[in-house]
Parts: structure tokens; C-alpha cells; sequence
């Protein structure tokens, strides 16, 4: 049976922390009853607990940096911040100002503006995280800066009910940021709003559930407007009847206002259209690249009616079915998109190649609700977001994908990457790459390894986003984002 894990592929999982660093014990019963309280008092590089519970009207803004604002129940359990006509600013429940900041186990909710944008979270700093949180009935689940050294986190979190209904306001909003990693997340019910917008430069959306579901009316369901780079792989999305656009994924649609090339890889999703017709995928002339292949694209529509050169066009090996029911899933009026045995998608994918460091070879599945498993690959691969599961008792698979991680994550200096398999004295290459794909110039130190890992410095690197790329014997790669600070 697969396990749900949360330390994962493409994911930050602590904070480094400054020695002198203090946590803030926050609750009912502490001498600080609640996160306002603190807000002021905190220094950069400590810790703010806050014991589970409601936190009626309690909102602040940080400034600090290198913040971990942690909620300290166990998953679900959650220390509810619940605006009840109480803003920061004007903007949100919680402004974020300071960089290097981790909020996770918190839930948002209620948050409304004059401006009707107001936010769980408004993100002000750079490289913010979020894990493990919830985010609903607000204007804005979360709204960011805009700016070109801003990169996010958005990981295991739900999305649900935001939005104003005026078509301005998201479950998401992302500003024109230098990168976005949205994974493993649950956005949903968007009202009237986009399930997920970003005009970052680079997006990475993976193994997410993105579904309207019945009652809700929101609009695309990704959109990003002003083009850039973007993979979306491993998804599962829906489109409801009562969508109010029928365009799934928008890309470049308000101007391909980012730094070419413009390129949209879209990989091994599982694509639901339940409107009366529509475009599972929309974008202006202009883009150097589009690759849509391996997805399970069910329900009436076409793939894209965009003008596009076809020697930079991929669309191959794709399923579609106009009518979801005969697609092969587990449950599809209950949104399992899991395939049965008869279904036209196994051992259908072909190869998607890579996008600089980065293959467009799925290594996880969505797990409801917003976690994630291994994807096993058995023989070939399936088509579609998802890999049919044997029946108990057939032989383990050839092959089962390995993770990478790095600890500390983001770190200011030295790091450990780990495998979930032994090394065996096998020779690896191991680069560390920017967000674009190009060498990092300064040195990267090696510092040891042992059986499962190896370890190095980051001290001459500069700061931002840092893919790792590990290539082991065979040939076959593995990759982590780490965040140096």
C-alpha cells in the first residue's frame, strides 16, 4: 500500500535557525494570549508557537525575518485565526513584511477589506512558505507582492471559498514574482475568482487538486496572465457546469508581460471539463514552446484554438473522451480520478523529455485531502495523473522513483541531501543550478558523504532559489529546490 509522506520531491521541509534564536509560546493559558501580542516583540530567527484554538479579531503584522510562525496541533488540529471583521492594514489577517518566513498549521478565515481583497495572508517579503494550512470564505486566500526577487512555497494547504465574487479576488493570487512552487495543495470553490493565479516568472504546479466541484462558479481554474515559464504536471483538474469561463488553464491572456522565452509544459494531468464546452488550454501567439502530453483530457471541448508555429507545438499522446464516464476512473462523480484496469489510459506515456534541469517525469501523485504518495511506475507509464494500482499480490514494480531532500531547507550555508535509497559507491553528479536553468557561478564546497547522502556548503552561493540536480549511474536524474538565504 502507498504511504502519504510529507517530507516529498520539490519540497522545503525546516528553517535554519540563529542560535540565539527564542520561541514565543502563544495561547489562552500563556502569558501571551495571542499571536498580536508578540508580533512586535519578535526578533529575527524565532520561532512563534501558537496552541491550537480560535483567535477571534487577532491580527497583526510581521517585520521580522527568518520567522517560523507555527501552529502547534497535529495536522487538521488547527490554531484558527478567524478575522471577524478585524484587518491588518487594510490588507489581510496576517502581513508578512519580513523574508525567509514559514507559516504552517494555521487556518485563515473571514478576512474583508474595503479594498475587497482582503487575505488570510498578504505576502510583502520574499521567499515565504506555507505548509500544512487552510485558507477559506476570505476575499483572498493569499495575495503577494509584486516583486522580481520574490519566490514562494505554497505546499499541503487547502484553498476553498475565497474570493469577493467580482472576478478580482482568488483562492490564490500570486504578483509578479520570480517563482512560484505550488504542490500537493487542495484549492477548491473558488467564488468567481481563478482556483490558482500567478504572474510569476517561473511556476512550477504539481501533484495539486485543482476542482471547482458542485456550487461553485469559478473561473479558470490556473491562470497566468503574463506568460513566462510554466509546468504544470501531475494534476488533477475539474471544471464545473457552472464555470463562469470556459477556458481551463489561461496562459499569456493578458499580455506575455514576462521575460521570454514564453514556454508551457503541460504533463501527465487528469483534466475534467463538466461545462457544455470550452478550452482545456488557451494562450496568445507568441510562445517559443507548447507541450501538452500524456494527460487525460475528458469531457466536451477542445484542447486549444490558438494560432501557434508547429514546429514549436506538442500535443501528442493525450486521451481524450468527450464523455468522463467511459474514461476508465475509480469514482468519477466523487472526483476519484484513480484508473480501473480498463482504462485506455495504462501504459500509454511516452517519454516528455526535460525542461533544462527539470524532467517532465512525474514522481508523486496527489493524495486527498492535500498530501501526496510515490507514483510507482509498473512497466510503462500510465497517461493521466495518475498510475493504476494492481491488485494486492501482483510483483512490486521495476521501478520505484527515489526522493531527494535537503536539509536544512532553506539553509544559509551548509546542507545535506538525502536519498530514500543506498548510493552503493555508485558514482553521482550532483549540480547546483539557478531558477533558469544556468550554473551557479560561485563554488559549491563538498563537504562528505556516507550511505544515504552527501553533503556540502552553500557559503559562496548567492541567495534565491537553487535547483538540485542529482544524476545517479543509469543516467536517471533527481531533483530538490533548496532556498539559500
Amino acid at each position: 500500500m502507498k504511504h502519504i509522506h510529507y517530507p516529498a520531491f520539490f519540497i522545503a521541509l525546516f528553517f535554519a535557525q540563529h542560535l540565539a534564536a527564542t520561541t514565543w509560546p502563544v495561547g489562552p493559558n500563556r502569558p501571551h494570549a495571542a499571536p498580536s501580542q508578540v508580533a512586535a516583540l519578535v526578533a529575527d530567527g524565532d520561532t512563534v508557537a501558537i496552541d491550537p484554538g480560535i483567535y477571534s479579531g487577532d491580527v497583526c503584522t510581521w517585520t521580522a525575518n527568518h520567522l517560523v510562525l507555527r501552529g502547534t496541533g497535529t495536522p487538521g488540529q488547527y490554531s484558527h485565526l478567524r478575522a471577524d471583521g478585524q484587518n491588518a492594514g487594510g490588507k489581510a489577517i496576517w502581513v508578512i513584511k519580513g523574508d525567509y518566513v514559514r507559516v504552517e498549521n494555521i487556518e485563515f478565515s473571514l478576512c474583508q477589506v474595503p479594498d475587497q481583497n482582503g487575505a488570510g495572508i498578504r505576502a510583502e517579503g520574499l521567499h515565504l512558505t506555507v505548509n500544512h494550512c487552510s485558507f477559506h470564505h476570505n476575499e483572498m486566500g493569499i495575495l503577494t507582492t509584486n516583486d522580481d526577487n520574490a519566490e514562494f512555497i505554497f505546499e499541503y494547504s487547502e484553498f476553498a471559498y475565497n474570493g469577493y465574487g467580482d472576478g478580482y479576488s482568488h483562492n490564490v493570487y500570486v504578483g509578479s514574482v520570480k517563482s512560484l512552487v505550488f504542490q500537493y495543495n487542495y484549492s477548491h470553490h473558488g467564488k468567481v475568482g481563478h482556483l490558482l493565479k500567478s504572474r510569476a516568472q517561473f511556476n512550477y504546479i504539481l501533484y495539486n487538486r485543482l476542482t471547482d466541484e458542485p456550487g461553485a462558479d469559478a473561473s479558470r481554474e490556473i491562470d497566468l496572465p503574463n506568460g513566462g515559464t510554466t509546468i504544470i504536471m501531475g494534476n488533477l483538474i475539474q471544471q464545473s457546469e457552472e464555470s463562469q469561463n470556459g477556458n481551463i488553464i489561461g496562459f499569456g491572456m493578458e499580455g506575455l508581460a514576462n521575460l521570454p522565452p514564453h514556454t508551457l509544459y503541460i504533463i501527465h494531468n487528469t483534466i475534467v471539463n463538466e461545462r457544455f464546452a470550452g478550452r482545456f488550454v488557451q494562450f496568445p501567439a507568441g510562445l517559443a514552446v507548447f507541450k501538452c502530453q500524456n494527460n487525460i483530457l475528458a469531457g466536451p471541448g477542445t484542447m486549444m484554438d490558438t494560432p501557434v508555429n508547429p514546429a514549436l507545438l506538442d500535443t501528442t499522446n493525450n486521451i481524450t473522451i468527450n464523455n468522463p464516464v467511459v474514461a476508465g476512473f475509480m469514482d468519477y462523480p466523487n472526483f476519484d480520478y484513480h484508473l480501473t484496469a480498463g482504462s485506455p489510459a495504462l501504459d500509454g506515456a511516452v517519454d516528455a523529455g526535460m525542461v533544462d534541469t527539470f524532467a517532465l517525469r512525474p514522481v508523486a501523485e496527489y493524495a486527498h485531502p492535500w498530501g501526496s504518495v510515490d507514483r510507482l511506475i509498473f512497466d510503462i507509464p500510465d497517461i493521466g495523473a495518475y498510475e493504476f494500482e494492481p491488485e494486492v499480490g501482483v510483483a512490486a514494480p521495476a521501478y520505484a522513483p527515489a526522493h531527494l531532500t535537503v536539509f536544512p531547507n532553506p539553509s544559509t550555508g551548509d546542507i545535506d541531501l538525502k536519498f530514500n535509497f543506498p548510493l552503493n559507491n555508485q558514482p553521482v553528479q550532483v549540480a547546483f543550478l539557478g531558477i533558469d536553468g544556468k550554473d551557479i557561478t560561485a563554488v559549491v564546497k563538498p563537504l562528505g558523504s556516507n550511505e544515504n547522502g552527501l553533503a556540502f556548503s552553500l557559503q559562496q552561493t548567492p541567495a534565491g532559489l537553487i535547483v538540485v540536480r542529482v544524476t545517479v549511474a543509469e543516467g536517471r536524474s533527481y531533483y530538490a529546490l533548496v532556498q539559500k538565504m
